[in-house]
C-alpha cells in the first residue's frame, strides 16, 4: 500500500441535512458534515445522542429519510445496491463489538481475504500476499491466521475487524466506538493503531466515541452531537480551550483533571432535569429544558420557540446556539 499524505482541502465526504426516523423516533435530525483526505474527525455524544446511526446511514447501512451523502462527488443516497456494493470498497466500518462483527465460523485467514473474494479483487497468490501485508499493518503475528474468533483477545480481535476493513484499500473508515468494548490497557494500543493508518496511509477517520478524552487524543476536529443535532463543531485545540455550546462545556466539566489541586477547585457545569427522549423532543432548541445557560440568562423565550442552526462564531468554530458568545472564554476545567 503506498503511503498517501493528508491533503487538507480534498474533501471526501459531504453529509448535508441528513435526517434518519424510525417510526416516530428521529435519531438523526438536520445533520451537515464535511471530511477531508485523511482527516480524522471526532463524533462525541451520550447513548442516544445519533451518532452510532450517522455512522451507518453514511454507509447506507441505514437509509436516511432526506438529506443527501456524497462520498467522492457520488450521491449515496438513493443510489441503486450494486452501485452502492462498488463504493464500499473505499468507504469502511469497523463496529463496536469485534466479535459480534467477525463470523465465528471462520478463521481469522478466511475473514480478511472475504472482502477481496466478495468484490472480486486479486487472485489467490495476491489475496494470500495481502492478507500477509494487512496482518503485519494492524500488528498481529501470523500464527492468528488458523484461529477463530473465539480464541483471540478482545484486542486481537479488534486488530482482525481493522485489519478487514483495510484490506480493500479504503479512502475512509468509520470506527463505531472501536474501544469502548476493550480492557484499559488495550484501548491505547487500538487508539495509536488507528493514528498510525491515517499517517502511514493516508486514510481518513470518522471516530464515534462517548469519552471526550480519548477523542482529544485522536481527533483533528470534533462534533459534538445531543439528541440528533451536532450542537457544536471546530478544530479540536480550539473546542478543547474555548467551547461555547452549554453542553459541550458540560461534558468537558466532568472529565477529571489530573492534578488533585485544581480538581478540588475546578468549575462543575451540572445539566439538570431529566434528558429529552427522541420521540418526544423540546420544542426549539433541544437542550432547553436543561440549558445552564439559558437559566442564568432568565429563560429567554427564543430558546423553546426557535431551533438554533449551527453557525459559525468564529472562523472554523460552528455552535447551534442563540447565545453562544454569552458563553465565550476559557474551558470550565482550566
Amino acid at each position: 500500500m503506498t503511503p498517501m499524505p493528508p491533503t487538507a482541502h480534498e474533501k471526501i465526504l459531504e453529509v448535508s441535512d441528513v435526517s434518519v426516523t424510525f417510526g416516530r423516533v428521529v435519531a438523526v435530525d438536520g445533520v451537515s458534515l464535511e471530511i477531508h483526505r485523511g482527516e480524522i474527525v471526532g463524533l462525541v455524544g451520550e447513548s442516544g445522542s445519533g451518532k452510532s446511526t450517522l455512522g451507518r446511514a453514511i454507509l447506507q447501512i441505514v437509509r436516511p429519510a432526506r438529506g443527501s451523502i456524497r462520498f467522492g462527488g457520488t450521491e449515496l443516497v438513493g443510489i441503486d445496491p450494486e452501485a452502492l456494493r462498488r463504493h464500499r470498497r473505499d468507504l469502511q466500518m469497523i463496529f463496536q463489538d469485534p466479535r459480534g462483527s467477525l463470523d465465528p465460523r471462520m478463521r481469522v485467514a478466511a475473514i480478511l481475504a472475504e472482502p477481496m473474494v466478495i468484490h472480486g479483487t486479486h487472485d489467490r497468490a495476491a489475496r494470500r500476499a495481502r492478507v500477509a501485508e494487512v496482518l503485519d499493518i494492524v500488528g498481529l503475528r501470523a500464527d492468528v491466521l488458523d484461529r477463530f474468533p473465539h480464541q483471540l483477545s478482545g484486542g486481537q480481535a479488534q486488530r482482525v475487524a481493522i485489519g478487514r476493513a483495510l484490506v480493500l484499500d479504503p479512502v475512509l473508515l468509520v470506527a463505531d466506538e472501536p474501544i469502548s468494548s476493550l480492557d484499559v490497557s488495550i484501548q491505547a494500543q487500538v487508539i495509536n493503531l488507528l493514528s498510525d493508518l491515517r499517517a502511514e496511509l493516508g486514510i481518513a477517520l470518522l471516530f464515534i466515541a462517548h469519552d471526550l478524552a480519548v477523542v482529544r487524543h485522536i481527533a483533528d476536529r470534533v462534533a459534538v452531537m445531543y439528541l440528533g443535532g451536532i450542537v457544536e463543531l471546530a478544530d479540536k485545540r480550539r473546542l478543547f480551550e474555548h467551547p461555547l455550546h452549554p453542553y459541550t462545556r458540560s461534558l468537558q466539566s466532568a472529565v477529571p483533571v489530573p492534578d488533585p489541586k485544581r480538581e478540588r477547585t475546578r468549575t462543575r457545569i451540572i445539566l439538570e432535569g431529566e434528558i429529552p427522549t427522541p420521540d418526544n423532543p423540546p420544542p426549539g432548541c433541544a437542550l432547553s429544558t436543561r440549558c445552564p445557560l439559558r437559566a442564568s440568562l432568565g429563560g429567554p423565550d427564543r430558546c423553546t420557540a426557535e431551533r438554533p442552526p449551527l453557525r459559525q462564531v468564529h472562523p472554523g468554530h460552528a455552535v447551534a446556539c442563540h447565545f453562544a458568545e454569552a458563553a465565550d472564554g476559557p474551558a470550565p476545567h482550566r
